[in-house]
């Protein structure tokens, strides 16, 4: 049933990140049940019993163990829908989530110190422009990788986002700052339209 229910997420065009995770919770899910056990056969005795096995044999915090019951949840509710099973309820456990330390003034300024172009290597310079770019869009890096040049539409100062979390495509403004940044990054890069924006390597002139 399983293997029905991951094979309807690629057809719906679920994300690869999504189709991963839920892929995670049924392996960590056979541990505590026997996958040879009937999907009509869950109920919210079989998810307790399994939140314990994450909490004493995983030692897994409860932010994570929510995430495997989002995941259980949604196979549940598909099971429900065709009628193999009676969908039901499953809580989700408290928890706090601790705030995230952010990089003080001082901090971003050493992050952000541009480096000497004519000594450090390509990987570095492109890492300082991709730190630039995160920082001053918020972008996620799954998005940030997947950016072309042709995608760029610096006279306008805006940015094409094709590849989102939600996959609806977005249109986003820069500061004039990011974009001297990338008007240099790009002189030294050069590259085709179609090439990716940051590449993970560049081939010199007297390459064959």
């Amino acid at each position: 049933m399983f293997e029905e229910f991951q094979q309807s997420n690629k057809v719906r065009d679920l994300s690869e990140h999504t189709i991963t995770s839920y892929q995670a919770t049924y392996r960590a899910f056979i541990e505590s049940y026997d996958e040879e056990n009937l999907c009509d056969s869950l109920c919210i005795q079989v998810v307790n019993n399994f939140i314990l096995h994450l909490k004493e044999k995983r030692n897994v915090n409860n932010i994570s163990i929510n995430t495997h019951l989002t995941n259980i949840r949604a196979f549940i509710n598909y099971c429900g829908r065709l009628g193999y099973m009676e969908a039901f309820k499953i809580p989700s456990l408290r928890a706090e989530k601790k705030v995230k330390e952010t990089y003080t003034d001082s901090e971003l300024i050493i992050l952000l110190k541009k480096p000497d172009v004519k000594r450090c290597s390509f990987v570095e310079y492109r890492n300082w422009v991709f730190t630039n770019y995160v920082v001053g869009t918020g972008n996620r890096v799954s998005t940030v990788v997947n950016i072309k040049i042709s995608d760029l539409d610096l006279d306008n100062d805006t940015i094409i986002l094709k590849k989102t979390k939600n996959k609806n495509q977005q249109i986003i403004p820069i500061s004039n700052s990011l974009k001297i940044v990338l008007l240099d990054y790009l002189k030294y890069r050069k590259g085709a339209e179609n090439d990716y924006l940051f590449c993970t390597a560049m081939r010199t002139t007297n390459d064959s």
